[in-house]
This record gives C-alpha cells, structure tokens and sequence, in this order.
C-alpha cells in the first residue's frame, strides 16, 4: 500500500494506538503511580538503613531524602485522585499533616545573637555551656568554684559566633555546603571543607565583635601585663564532655593583640576540618549543636607541661593514675610528636610507684615576637626528670579533687611556670576501655606467627588482623577495608580516618596525645611510640595488632577474639538519632494492614508508610475493572480459533505499529509481554477447550449461543472480552461460557520496574470441584512467585 493510499485509508479507519482519551489518561495515571510507589518504597529503606546502619550522616542529607519521599508521597496521593477523578482527597490533606509533623522534628533551635559577646572567665558560671563552651566552663570552674590556679583569660561566646556567621552572611551559604556534604568521600569533603574555611577567614568580622574582642584583650592586660600573649583555644559547647573533640580544632599560641581577630577567625573556621566535621557526625552533632566558642587565655611561660590521667587509660585495673610530662610547651606532647617522661602513682595512696624517664632533644617555646619554635635542649637536662616529684604529688592530688567534683576520670592539662606554680588548663571526662583479658587470648598456632614488634605503648587495647597501610606511602582518600594505619608520628590529622581503620601503629607519639584520645573514645586497637614500626613494616603486610600484648604478629591470626571494632555506637540516642528517630515514627510504621477494617482510610493514615498502602490498595481496585470500561474506546476484534470473542484496546505498544480498525488482527499482531504470554498458555498443545466441561461442538456453539442471548438480558455467562495492553501491562476482562474473570498485569523489563510486577486476579464460575480448582491455584502462584510476581487473588 503506498502513502497516499494509506492517508486515505485512515479518513476511514481508525488508528488502533489511543493516545488520548479517559482510558489513557487513566492508565498513565496509573503508570505514574506505579514509579511513584516504588520510589516512596525505596526512600524509605534508605531512610530507614541510614537510622540503622550506624555509619555516620549528615542530616542534609537525610533531610534531603525526607523531602524526597514527602513529595513523592503527596505525588502518590494526587496521583490516585486523578484515577479516582478526585474520590481521595482527604488522603492529600493527610499527607501535608504529616509532612508538617516530620518538617518540624527536624528544626533546629533557634540561634541567639543577643546576649554577652564576650565574658571574663571569672564571670563564666558552671552552668554557661550554651554559652561559654565545655573547655572555657570547665577551666572557669577549676578557678572559680575550686579555687585552683588557672590561667586568667575570656571566652568570646556562642552569641558572638551567631551575630558573626549571620552579619557576615555565611550562615545561609555554609549550611548549604553542609546539607550537600558526602562524608563518603574524602574529596568532595576536603573540597567543601575548604571552602567554608576560606570563606570563614576571608568573612569580615562585625564591628560589634570585634570592639567586644578589642575591650576583653585591654581588659585581660590590666589584670596581668601590658601586651600579654595569649591562646586562642575552641570551647565549642559540647567539647570536652562524652564527646572530646580532642585534637580536632585548631589552637593559636603566643598571639598579641594585633593578630588578635585573625587568630579568632582561624579557630572558628577549624570547626570544618574534615576531621572535625566527620567527628561531629560520628557522635550524631549537626553543625547547630556545637556552636564554637573561643577562649582566649594568658600564656604560660611554661618550664614543663603535660597531661595527667586520674586513671591510666592503658591499664585502667591497675588502680594507678598517670601522669606525662615534657619540656616547654604541651602542644609538641598533645599533637603527638613527642615522647614524655611517665609517672605512675597509686590511686589510693597517692605514691609514685614508678618513673619512666626519656631522653630529651627539643623542647616548643614561644618565641618574642609571636608564633612558636623548637629549641634544642641541653646536653645537661636531656637525661633529667621533667618534674619533680614534688610536682607529681600535687598533680596527684588535684586529680583527686577534679575526680570528686566532676564526677568521673579525668584527662588534665597543665602546665609548670618559670617560678614553679602549677596552673590547669583543662579538664574533661576520660575515656576508658576496659581491658578484657579474652582481648589477648591467642589459638594454638601462635608459635607459626613470629612478632615483628614489641614493647610499645599500649594506647587501646584490642586485637586487629588487616593489611598494612603506611601514611607516606599511598592516599589515604581510599583504604582497604581492614585497613591498619603505619605512620611516623600520632598526628592529630589521622583522627579522621578513625572509623575507617582496625588499628593504628606510630614510631613516636604519646598516650597522652589527642590522637590518643580519640582512638580510646571509637575503640581502635593502636600501639604508638614503637620507634620504627614504619622501616619494620611495609605497605600491604599482612598482620595481626594485639595491642593488649603490645606486639605485633606476622600474618593473620585465625580465631583471635576480642577483635575490636571502629566506633563505639556513639550515633545511639545523639541529637541526630533522636530527630531522625521522631521523622521515621511518622515515616516507616504501617497502621493499616486490613483493607476491609474500618479504620482503612485517609483519616486513618498515621504515617507515610499507611499513605502509600492505602493509595496501593485503592489504585488497584480503581484500575482493575479498566477493560470494562471500555464503551465509545477504538477497539479491534483478535480473530482466534478458540472460543473466545475478544477486543483489543492498545495504549501504546500493545500490538504493531501502525494498526488501524480496518486491518485484520491476530495473535501475530500482539506485542504486550503479558498478553503474549498469556496467549501462549490460551494457545498451548497441552491445552484443550474442550476437556474440562465436556465440549463438543453442538454444545460449544450452544454456549456461543447463550452468550449472546447473555448480552440481551440472559441470565447465563459470557459475552465480549476486553483487553487492554501496552508493551508491559494487561488488563483483561474475560467472559467465556461459564467463566468470567478480571486479569491485571504488570510485567516491566526494567530493573527500576521490578519491584512493581504483580498479576492481580479474580474470576468466578467454572466446574470441577473446590479442592481441584485450589489446587490450580497453589500450583499458579508457586510458579509465579519463583518469577518474580505478586498474586493477588479474590474470587469463589
């Protein structure tokens, strides 16, 4: 036929293919609703995996999801009042409520840009945490309610951070960097970490805070010395409480006054180091719950300054306190890259028992005209005590008063001056690990695994096999997944791959360091201090760390236990799980689990979960009895040699192209996977339509004949079948003899699809007896399952 003759062609007959018309419009409402539901369905596995995972997340991104699956939900809703033409309403209404109800849980509190910008700490109260900062409160504390000697200084406050961040404006566009943050990986967030540190050190600071900042510092000099020096150190709210933040922010040293704003700036733009934002995620802190407060207090000249443990972290049984001290400025001990002198004593009689003295080459001091250096220390003082043990007793019994009044261990700065006064610079909770003695039971064939090191210093106890991984040697952006790191020194920067590592082995460095600190808190085996674990060790060994033991094994130790485990659950009950806990009780429980009860409808919808069930049952009932609406639709008969009188309704893809109502159409003709599926059941050799009633052709044309007096207004079945098809879904209204049945498949290709094939179908009449026809069905819905389908079955 040329094309002319088909244009003509088509002035007469109708193109089989219904691209408009209710029955469309109804169907692709249903198509829409398929994709919908899936995609609810999927947001809230996710959603649900990241509450459960115990990995950490930013809330960004959980918001994100949640807005995802609120819209679609509501999409879902609208969806099915289109099919319904509007019958639901009520569910849309539902799901805003809820919708409101979720937006809320996640809101985060109000910031305050009123209030003190600056405060002395002699006016800092126990109670100014919101304010003033775990660090700053507690160092205020130690002086003000427990008459200790700490350094005088102020604390530019929570308020101040506030006014800064929105006068500037950067609250807007950091909180945005950070919705979009992927902890996952390293790249994007050293990127996005970067940027918001440059925007924070390139943001002009507010007259106000900066006039508040210029009168504390004057303020500061009258009660010490004209042009004091002074550290800028965080108190993020928060710091130094369940959660250390050890090592995780930056410390100015030996600033003047003209340095002043630049060094308050620096600190707070410390707060987004990947290692602290990842550290606020793993303990379930969004940005908003650790405003950083900075505490700016006077230099000490120090001789000698360490840390002191009321309880020795690497054998809490023993009953012993610890006490690490070095030479100059405490920053070269906490950042790991020095080895102290230890002194260890009973924790009832206060006694040294024990003193471990190294031999010392540098020492960090401040230097006249700003900024730090190392200075070479000599040859007569590098063999000597670092304090004496004068000033060890007093530690000793200050840790005993800090312990009594906080309430718990305690992990001490402090530092000695050139006259001998002993001042405290911090205070917090200290971590502990128990050490099981399960930890360092090893299996029969140790002896095959000879030790490759020895000796070092126990930071947490545990045992880890895994593969070496040097910290020069590679990029640490992406590690194996029993990863140990080797590196030369315990710097404060490995904190980050805390959760991503087994264990952790440094040639130097200390139990007192931050790095130290956090390693204990997420409950990482690490030995630090072995001297030359990374000469020993090579990039890719595989070893067995049994930090208990101190050692290190060749190969990999089969049936160690108390192999310990990155992280410490510290997301449970968080500020981040606790909101994420109250959006999925309005998310993920299912209320409505009976169609038939009476509470099955839109006023009866609690959660999301109960929208998307209800819309899923209601669209499937809507949509069921599609083919029998199918008067005044361009329909076509499929000529076939069983006795079935059957039209074809094609939404698209249903049979070849180009069909028109002239044409003569047959089984060649169908494309629909479930039709052509089904047809070649209809059509199978093993099949006979004959054989369950006893046909013969008198009484098969005597039913053909029933079915049309049927259509008349005879009482007995059968009459015209409707099918409606496209490429993937079947909607059939079979009418034959005795039998009478409604078929509704969705058969998609697509991975994406699969989770929405089903085959929904109900019939009536029929012969044989009940238990044969069960039977059959049993026998349909077993192959069916296999294949992937859900069977929806109702009927006699």
């Amino acid at each position: 036929m040329g094309f002319f003759d088909l244009l003509k062609r088509r002035d007469v007959c109708a193109l089989l293919t219904q691209v408009d018309g209710p029955m469309v419009e109804k169907y692709r409402h249903f198509r829409d609703f398929l994709c919908l539901n899936r995609d609810a369905l999927n947001l809230m596995a996710e959603i649900e995996e990241t509450f459960y995972g115990g990995s950490p997340f930013s809330m960004g991104a959980v918001r994100g999801k949640v807005q995802q699956l609120l819209e679609t939900t509501c999409k879902l809703a609208d969806t099915l009042n289109g099919v319904s033409k509007g019958k639901y309403r009520e569910l849309t209404a539902a799901c805003e409520g809820i919708g409101r109800e979720i937006r809320a849980s996640f809101a985060a509190m109000p910031s305050t840009t009123s209030g003190d910008l600056v405060m002395p700490l002699e006016a800092v109260a126990p109670d100014a945490l919101s304010v003033a900062g775990g660090k700053a409160t507690n160092l205020a504390t130690m002086g003000n309610v427990l008459g200790l000697r700490v350094p005088k200084g102020f604390v530019v406050t929570a308020c101040a951070l506030n006014r800064f961040l929105h006068e500037s404006g950067l609250s807007a566009p950091i909180a945005s960097i950070l919705e979009r943050i992927d902890v996952s990986d390293p790249a994007a967030l050293e990127a996005a970490s970067e940027t918001i540190r440059e925007m924070v050190r390139h943001a002009e600071l507010p007259s106000s805070v900066s006039a508040a900042l210029q009168e504390a510092y004057a303020a500061l000099e009258e009660r010490t010395r004209p042009s004091v020096r002074i550290a800028m150190r965080s108190s993020t709210v928060g710091e130094d409480s369940e959660a250390s933040f050890a090592g995780q922010f930056a410390t100015e040293l030996n600033v003047d006054r003209s340095k002043l704003i630049e060094a308050y700036k620096s600190v707070v733009a410390s707060k987004y180091s990947p290692r602290a934002i990842l550290y606020r995620l793993r303990y379930g802190l969004e940005d908003e719950d650790t405003p950083m407060c900075v505490a700016g207090i006077e230099m000490i000249d120090s001789r000698a300054s360490g840390v002191l443990y009321t309880v020795d972290p690497s054998s809490p049984t023993s009953g012993e306190m610890k006490i690490s001290a070095i030479l100059g400025l405490g920053e070269h001990l906490v950042s790991g890259e020095a080895s102290p002198d230890d002194f260890f004593v009973d924790r009832s009689s206060l006694e040294i028992l024990r003193r471990e003295i190294r031999p010392k080459r540098f020492r960090l001091v401040g230097g006249e005209a700003g900024g730090l250096h190392l200075e070479t220390i000599p040859e007569t003082e590098t063999l000597a005590p670092s304090i004496s043990d004068d000033i060890v007793s007093a530690l000793a019994r200050t840790g005993k008063l800090l312990e009594d009044h906080f309430g718990g261990p305690q992990d001490v700065e402090w530092a000695i001056d050139e006259a001998g006064a002993l001042y405290l610079l911090q205070a917090r909770p200290l971590g502990i690990v128990q050490n099981d003695d399960s930890e360092t039971e090893l299996p029969v064939d140790f002896a095959n695994h000879p030790v490759l090191l020895q000796g070092s210093r126990v930071v947490c106890p545990g045992a880890a096999p895994g593969t070496v991984v040097l910290a020069d040697a590679k990029d640490l952006a992406s590690l194996p997944e029993d990863a140990i790191l080797v590196a030369r020194t315990a710097s404060p920067d490995y904190a980050a791959l805390v959760g991503r590592v087994r264990g952790i082995i440094t040639d130097v460095g200390s139990v007192a360091s931050h790095l130290a600190s956090v390693v204990r808190e997420f409950r990482v085996p690490a030995l630090f201090d072995t001297g030359d674990a990374t000469r020993i060790l090579r990039d890719g060994d595989r070893i067995t760390l049994v930090s208990g033991n101190a050692a290190v094994y060749e190969g990999i130790i089969e049936g160690l236990t108390g192999v310990a485990a990155a992280g410490v659950g510290s997301l449970q009950d968080s500020p981040i799980h606790r909101r994420l806990r109250a959006a999925l009780d309005r998310i993920a429980p299912l209320n409505l689990t009976d169609p038939n009860a009476p509470n099955f409808a839109p006023e009866g919808c609690r959660t999301l979960h109960d929208i998307v069930r209800f819309a899923h049952e209601r669209i499937m009932k809507e949509i069921f009895f599609l083919s029998e609406k199918a008067d005044g639709v361009v329909s076509v008969r499929l000529k076939t040699n069983i006795p079935l009188i059957l039209y074809c309704i094609d939404l698209g893809g249903g049979l070849k192209e180009m069909l028109t109502t002239c044409d003569d159409i047959t089984s060649n003709h169908l494309t629909s996977i479930p039709m052509l599926a089904l047809w070649n059941g209809f059509t199978h050799p093993g099949i006979t339509w004959a054989g369950t009633i006893n046909f013969d052709m008198g009484n098969l044309m005597s039913i053909m004949a029933s079915s049309a007096t049927a259509e008349i207004g005879g009482e007995m079945p059968g009459g015209d079948s409707y099918a409606v098809l496209s490429r993937d879904y079947l909607n059939l209204s079979a009418k034959f003899g005795y039998h009478y049945a409604n078929v509704d498949v969705f058969c998609g290709e697509d991975d994406m699809d699969v989770g929405q094939n089903h085959i929904l179908l109900q019939f009536s009449g029929g012969v044989g007896s009940f238990a044969g026809r069960s039977m059959r069905i049993q026998f349909l819905s077993a192959v069916l399952g296999r294949l992937g389908f859900h069977l929806n079955i109702t009927g006699d």
